[in-house]
């Protein structure tokens, strides 16, 4: 079974009923699979939005943009 970019926004729409009552400063969303879902709930919250970038995959080269 494939997850369609529908399955996602209907994914969203679930999460933003569920913050609509609750006061948030932001939405972060991690880089790669979480950026493009992050934005839309973002736009539709009406708050700004942190893309967080994690990379462990490179043993000596880890990087992050973490607080």
């Amino acid at each position: 079974m494939d997850y369609t970019f529908d399955d996602m926004l209907e994914g969203v729409k679930h999460i933003r009923e569920a913050f609509e009552d609750v006061k948030l400063d932001y939405v972060v969303g991690i880089a790669r699979g979480g950026v493009i879902p992050g934005v839309i709930l973002s736009h539709q919250l009406k708050v700004p939005f942190v893309a967080l970038h994690w990379q462990t995959r490179d043993e000596e080269n880890q990087e992050h943009n973490a607080w």
